[in-house]
């Protein structure tokens, strides 16, 4: 944590409010994406449904990739990444004034979180790069991953607490409502900070280009094909499991814990293949996940 601190303090603007920004976003769903999904179930008792809004948010996330090259490459990383949270954040104060009825507007909602996390991690990655250069970008994503570690141990267990605890105080729906609000203010908090990012212009977008790539680099297929696949499998999982976890665990403060012991977890790997792993040892490790 001192390191972290260290490293955070000798970020330059940009980059320290990129830092700032990933932390309100993550923060946001660590408090309410998990939850979410939980709340459908509960309502609906149709996995269907919670598949359903997953696929579509999933297929919906290179859609906005290729939107943001087409038609915000002029606006700028900061308007990607400002849009995508503002799509995110309706998708969870919708869930709040919705309530019960977030169900049957599944097909909006889901298309609204695909296009907010395309958007937003479009515009993440472009960013990094205009907020950071050889000299620091080892601190900023060192600083990055401490703070998104630190959040994965505690808010979920939080998170899990306040859906219990606002049960018995006001009826089924309170806790949520208090999650899904504090999430949507979260989302607010990441735009406005975003009003401050300072990005460089891209130049012409080509599909064309991307396709073709593979021809002049064998490593970018063999890396597409891999995050295709992972991407495929943490969809279905991701679904399946969330719901089991919820079923198998009883109640929302036990999915909270069981994502925080997850979180803690994460840290702990993370930091032994950080003190221990060598380069050469990377494609073992990756089979091994």
């Amino acid at each position: 944590m001192i390191s972290a601190r260290v490293g955070f303090g000798r970020l330059d603007r940009s980059a320290s409010t990129m830092v700032l920004i990933h932390a309100a976003y993550t923060a946001a769903n660590l408090l309410a994406a998990t939850f979410l999904s939980i709340f459908l179930w509960r309502v609906s008792h149709d996995l269907g449904r919670v598949a359903l809004f997953s696929w579509i948010s999933a297929v919906t996330i290179p859609v906005a990739f290729l939107a943001n090259g087409l038609f915000f490459r002029r606006a700028g990383a900061g308007t990607s990444i400002r849009v995508g949270l503002a799509c995110l954040g309706i998708v969870y104060l919708a869930a709040l004034a919705l309530g019960n009825n977030s169900v049957n507007w599944i097909v909006p909602i889901g298309l609204l979180r695909g296009l907010g996390e395309g958007w937003y991690w479009a515009g993440f990655h472009l960013t990094t790069y205009d907020s950071t250069d050889e000299g620091n970008r080892d601190r900023y994503f060192g600083a990055m991953g401490a703070v998104n570690c630190l959040l994965s141990g505690g808010l979920p267990p939080l998170a899990g607490a306040a859906i219990v605890l606002g049960a018995h105080w006001g009826g089924a729906e309170r806790g949520y409502q208090v999650v899904f609000g504090l999430a949507g203010v979260l989302m607010l908090v990441a735009i406005m900070l975003a009003g401050r990012l300072q990005c460089g212009y891209r130049p012409g977008f080509s599909i064309r280009t991307i396709a073709t790539l593979h021809l002049r680099n064998q490593a970018w297929l063999n890396v597409m094909g891999a995050r295709l696949a992972d991407g495929f499998s943490g969809m279905l999982s991701g679904v399946v499991l969330t719901v089991l976890a919820y079923m198998v665990l009883d109640n929302e403060q036990q999915v909270g814990n069981f994502n925080g012991i997850m979180g803690l977890l994460g840290v702990g790997i993370s930091l032994l293949l950080a003190a221990y792993m060598r380069p050469r040892h990377r494609i073992v490790c990756a089979l091994i996940g």
